[in-house]
């Protein structure tokens, strides 16, 4: 296991709501269009489409 997947871990413990409300605290940090960083936002929507699956 690496560094890297812990928080994944951390997260797929979490209720879906809990996963929904975080997911979109982080959104607006990263999100592109407003001083966020691109490559940060794209990696934040793929682990959270895993995390709802």
């Amino acid at each position: 296991m690496n560094h890297r997947s812990l928080p994944f871990l951390t997260f797929r413990m979490m209720p879906r709501a809990e996963i929904k409300k975080k997911f979109r605290e982080l959104a607006k940090k990263y999100y592109p269009d407003t001083i966020g960083d691109s490559s940060k936002f794209i990696e934040l929507m793929e682990n959270y489409k895993k995390l709802i699956d």
